[in-house]
């Protein structure tokens, strides 16, 4: 063995060594890089969920934040109507009391029939009559205050019902605005919740993703020497697969000349040569010129 070869057969080991470390290592990396990749597509899935989860309840958000605005404007609507009837009632109730005084209706009346009465059987003075027309107009005055006092409050007791309705419609839509306002609320929760979780995956995810960056780029390192490696073990057998073929095409020329003397000895003494002998002569061009000096001399 030529040191050449000594030395391509050492280094054609070590690479070799190399190699299988370095399959090793590939298997190990590759292995927890496979683990990381899973892991950081597990979080991503679940960062994807609490993503729908939080644009559903702002669309919910969007669709109750435009309901309890139009609620407010609903609410706002009838308190109006409301404190409007409220203040009617209230105004009305004055005029009552202003026109509603302790009166004997058929005592009014009875005196004013016994005046027309009076007047109608009697001959007054003219004094008088004007006394008596002024206590029936006075009376009638009475009876005409009476009689509105009676219409207003007539109108009272009709607004009375629907002031009952627009109560009882204003506190269902109080109510129904608290439990807007309570769903509101209570998703804005949600959100703050989901979010600080979102957060907390995201930074767990720039953690593992950044670890399985980490093992792919060790992954393709090794692999890289591997292949460059393979490559050197491919160049190595092929220098010695040379040196090999040199090395034996030198003992088969070592050989054939030890055979050739061989023959040009027999042929010396006369002895006869076989095939083989003479075809390796042949074979030799000096053997000729060899051959044509000796039949010279």
């Amino acid at each position: 063995m030529s040191y050449t070869e000594y030395n391509a057969e050492e280094e054609l080991y070590e690479v070799r060594e190399r190699i299988k470390e370095l399959q090793e290592k590939v298997s190990e990396v590759k292995e927890e890089a496979l683990k990381h990749y899973k892991a950081k597509n597990a979080i991503w899935e679940e960062m994807g969920k609490i993503r729908d989860q939080v644009a559903n309840l702002k669309a919910e958000k969007i669709s109750l934040v435009d309901a309890t605005r139009k609620l407010r404007v609903e609410v706002r609507k009838l308190r109006e109507e409301l404190l409007n009837q409220v203040f009617e009632i209230r105004s009305k109730r004055g005029e009552i009391k202003g026109l509603m005084k302790r009166v004997d209706v058929e005592k009014i009346r009875k005196r004013l029939d016994e005046i027309d009465l009076y007047l109608a059987a009697h001959r007054v003075r003219r004094e008088e009559e004007r006394r008596l027309f002024e206590e029936a107009s006075r009376l009638e005055a009475m009876l005409t205050e009476y009689e509105k006092a009676l219409k207003i409050n007539e109108e009272l007791l009709k607004l009375y019902p629907d002031v009952e309705q627009k109560k009882r419609e204003l506190d269902a839509k109080r109510g129904e605005l608290d439990n807007l306002n309570g769903r509101l609320s209570a998703i804005n929760n949600e959100l703050k919740v989901l979010n600080a979780k979102y957060d907390e995956l995201k930074a767990k995810y720039e953690d593992v993703k950044q670890k399985y960056l980490q093992l792919k780029n060790a992954w393709d390192r090794y692999e890289a020497e591997s292949i460059l490696l393979i490559s050197k073990v491919y160049d190595l057998r092929k220098l010695l697969r040379a040196e090999k073929e040199e090395l034996w095409k030198r003992r088969v020329s070592t050989v054939k000349e030890k055979k050739k003397k061989e023959a040009l000895e027999k042929l010396e003494k006369g002895e006869k040569v076989d095939f083989d002998e003479l075809k390796l002569l042949v074979e030799d061009e000096d053997f000729f010129v060899y051959f044509g000096s000796s039949e010279s001399s």
